[in-house]
């Protein structure tokens, strides 16, 4: 059985292949230890016997009795003096936009199909979970993926949304909810692993995906700007990232479906001229041509000449571990050395 890896564009399978573990090791952390709190022997006696949850504010504590489920709903999870706890993040799925996209529209069928198949995993003695990973150019629509499969088990399935940064941390709020609620469907989120990778350590991350303290019921989804950051054994094998998709900028049919949402003034001239001009631009490039135009009431032409510098300049792999190019002061400091 093999991962399912899928290109898009130019850029494809033997691109991902070429870099992926190319740069791993460079400056890695030993492997991360949960916080200290997590492992007081106070608190592990508290987290034996929890079987539900304590509300205060936002945030959510495991105790023996009061609240009987968490929220459908994002959290983060934190510590404190009392240990690990579940903290909801405020979202606003009501203005996510589902814009015509192949890429993103696989991976949103694919979640969406997963939580249909329970017991064809159950009948076969599967573990009933699914591991995605998005990689691609800052701003290509990674993020807007995640919040829509945020949107889709939050109001369809009643589930909960883990953001995972610290993997310790991360490991011991996922188990108490298990053992609070062993069915609640759950979607963790690892945003720019590479990143997470540098901090942490990958082995948390490992364990996570399929190791000693994996978990059934429930979809993993991380995203990478620089796959050459990630150590192969990340990739190597289905159970751990199933589906590898590079998610590239919104083409022309999704900045089309942006821009007639967002900005309902446009004639159909305006609309095909900014759609024409506007080729590899993000949803954040494509959400400022209409802020300095329509709110800010700046020339066409200066906007666009503004953001096509912006992105001639932007931060972004070399494949090498390296960026293609400097922004900013520093680059304009060589420029003028030159």
């Amino acid at each position: 059985m093999q991962s399912s890896v899928r290109g898009q564009g130019r850029v494809g399978v033997s691109s991902f292949a070429s870099l992926v573990g190319s740069k791993v090791g460079y400056n890695q952390p030993p492997h991360a230890q949960a916080p200290t709190e997590a492992t007081d022997s106070s608190w592990v006696q508290v987290a034996a016997s929890a079987r539900c949850w304590a509300q205060s504010g936002d945030a959510f504590f495991p105790v023996s009795e009061v609240v009987q489920e968490l929220p459908a709903g994002a959290y983060r999870c934190r510590s404190s003096n009392q240990g690990p706890y579940l903290e909801k993040m405020p979202i606003q799925i009501d203005s996510l936009l589902n814009l015509p996209d192949s890429a993103v529209e696989t991976l949103l069928a694919e979640f969406k199909k997963f939580w249909t198949l329970r017991q064809n995993f159950s009948n076969r003695g599967f573990t009933f979970k699914r591991g995605l990973l998005m990689w691609g150019p800052p701003g290509s629509g990674k993020t807007s993926a995640i919040w829509q499969m945020t949107q889709e088990l939050v109001r369809l399935h009643r589930g909960i949304v883990i953001f995972v940064e610290h993997p310790g941390l991360a490991t011991a709020c996922i188990g108490i909810l298990r053992r609070i609620e062993p069915e609640r469907p759950m979607i963790t989120i690892m945003e720019d692993l590479d990143a997470l990778v540098n901090q942490y350590g990958d082995h948390g991350y490992l364990a996570l995906l399929d190791g000693e303290t994996q978990i059934s019921n429930v979809v993993h989804v991380a995203t990478t700007n620089y796959p050459e950051y990630l150590d192969r054994r990340f990739v190597d094998r289905p159970s751990r990232f199933d589906t590898i998709m590079r998610v590239g900028m919104p083409s022309a049919e999704a900045r089309r479906a942006y821009f007639k949402a967002k900005e309902t003034s446009l004639d159909e001239a305006t609309l095909e001229r900014w759609v024409r001009k506007t080729e590899d631009y993000s949803i954040a490039h494509l959400r400022e041509v209409i802020i300095a135009i329509k709110c800010f009431d700046q020339p066409e032409s200066e906007v666009f000449g503004r953001l096509d510098e912006m992105r001639s300049a932007r931060l972004e792999s070399d494949g090498m571990g390296g960026m293609r190019g400097q922004v900013g002061f520093l680059n304009n400091a060589k420029q003028a050395r030159n």
